[in-house]
């Protein structure tokens, strides 16, 4: 039986090729399927996913922004029966995602409980802040690799995960292992943040940072060094961080880790 099934083109509804073919998939774990907003194709996608997907464990979506909240939700309530615990989202490239449109986005999903690996990749603009990941570390307790990106190089001052973010994801998430986020960790962030309150989390070896911001190389080297006890490696994977300083934090965080 098919365990893995890619349709780089939208499905539509009388499809001589496709028509009626979903309903065998009972053993169907991994499915990457390229939406649009059609009625037709979307409406066929929900009906026949219903009975069609029962053991779909890995899903990869790309989609258009009229998807956006509400075909979502048909995806997600379609699939509701389904042990998802895998989740790939491609937005189109034309689309900012403010704070509420990232909210839409990954809130249908949230029902899939066991989920572990979440990829959001954005090639537009996106904010994603604490409130987002409230939600998922929420959501997902068992969440093992977190990347969500933006490949837009404009700035967004609004984005950005705080500490605040970044200690509700550890508490929540215990098997986090894998991390690529924006932070916000400028002044305003820092101060009310002491040692003595950060969690820890030992699997984290890697960080991986895009648009972000620091105040104080120090104070952030310090947090770090407790919340992420075996990091190696800070790495900024585009040109809206300062390369510079977070290498520098990258540099005292080993000092302290590997004495």
């Amino acid at each position: 039986m098919l365990e893995s099934l890619r349709i780089p083109q939208p499905v539509y509804c009388g499809d001589p090729a496709t028509d009626g073919s979903f309903a065998q998939f009972s053993k169907l774990r991994y499915l990457s399927l390229r939406c649009n907003g059609h009625a037709t194709s979307w409406n066929k996608f929900v009906v026949l996913g219903k009975d069609g997907f029962p053991s779909l464990e890995s899903l990869d979506l790309t989609f258009e922004v009229n998807l956006i909240p509400s075909r979502l939700r048909d995806i997600a309530s379609a699939l509701a029966s389904s042990p998802i615990c895998e989740l790939t989202l491609h937005p189109p490239y034309t689309t900012h995602l403010d704070r509420a449109l990232t909210r839409d986005i990954f809130l249908p999903f949230t029902r899939f409980t066991r989920m572990q690996k979440v990829h959001l990749h954005c090639e537009g603009e996106m904010i994603i802040d604490d409130s987002h990941i409230a939600t998922l570390a929420t959501a997902w307790p068992d969440l093992r690799q977190l990347t969500v990106r933006a490949d837009n190089e404009q700035k967004r001052p609004a984005s950005g995960v705080t500490f605040k973010g970044l200690c509700t994801l550890i508490r929540n998430c215990r098997q986090l292992h894998t991390l690529c986020l924006p932070l916000n960790l400028d002044k305003d962030a820092l101060k009310d943040v002491s040692g003595s309150e950060l969690p820890r989390n030992y699997l984290v070896t890697r960080v991986d940072i895009w648009d972000s911001d620091l105040a104080d190389t120090d104070h952030v080297a310090r947090c770090f060094s407790q919340m992420f006890p075996r990091l190696e490696r800070i790495v900024c994977i585009d040109n809206r961080c300062d390369n510079k300083a977070w290498a520098t934090v990258e540099k005292l965080v080993r000092l302290v880790t590997l004495r």
